[in-house]
């Protein structure tokens, strides 16, 4: 009965090489997948006709109909969906805000709005803003994407722009670009990193650490800067 030399994967991701006795390629693999593991390289061991040596010969076990070599080990699987799934929901929110301070943006009046008093969210301060609409006057926070306050302060008695919308004056926002599109966008651009991140993983097996490494390392970055840039903006404006 012929040998099998296997490369394999266990649950735990860890690797593991041997041999295995069967009768043929489809026997060796049924038997390794029973015990659990994931193969990835399938080999006949033979002997040489001159009994001077033992060689591997490589046997495509592809051709022998058997599926599992291509197949992905489960936690491999379950990373691919956890990025995946990661990065369809940064894409939506992002494509959601996007659209959210464009409609906002329609029909609504630019007025001047003066900075009153400054408040304070999570030791961030941010502006209380005071401004005429439709000949009375309101007091907001004030608000960027998804209606979220945003800070630092411009400071007291500082003019700033506010987008009002006739109906509506109490949800007035921000009109500069960086409070409106600035968190929107940065959730855009995690989604384009993580879909196909997670796809890719999905279709081609398990991540090395090496790349959950790189990934977390590009998504802490992209989210800093993004923070520094509207920090900085936001100070400059």
């Amino acid at each position: 009965m012929p040998n099998f030399r296997f490369e394999a994967m266990d649950s735990t991701g860890e690797t593991q090489t041997d041999q295995v006795q069967a009768a043929n390629a489809e026997e060796a693999m049924s038997m390794l997948r029973a015990s659990g593991l994931f193969v990835t390289v399938l080999t006949e061991v033979t002997q040489s006709t001159d009994n001077e040596s033992m060689s591997a010969q490589p046997r495509s076990v592809a051709s022998t109909g058997v599926g599992a070599v291509t197949r992905q080990p489960r936690h491999g699987r379950s990373w691919g969906r956890l990025v995946t799934a990661i990065g369809l929901i940064c894409a939506a929110f992002g494509l959601y805000g996007v659209i959210d301070s464009l409609l906002c943006g329609i029909g609504a009046q630019r007025v001047k709005a003066t900075v009153v008093a400054v408040g304070h969210t999570a030791d961030v301060p941010f502006d209380v803003l005071e401004f005429t609409a439709s000949g009375r006057q309101y007091r907001v926070d004030a608000r960027g994407s998804f209606g979220v306050i945003w800070g630092p302060s411009h400071g007291l008695r500082s003019r700033v722009s506010v987008l009002c919308v006739p109906d509506r004056p109490e949800d007035a926002r921000l009109a500069a670009f960086v409070p409106r599109f600035a968190i929107p966008l940065i959730l855009l651009a995690l989604g384009c990193m993580f879909t196909p991140a997670g796809y890719l993983i999905l279709q081609k097996g398990n991540a090395p650490r090496f790349v959950k490494v790189i990934y977390l390392a590009v998504f802490v970055a992209i989210g800093m800067t993004g923070a520094i840039l509207a920090i900085v903006a936001a100070f400059k404006r």
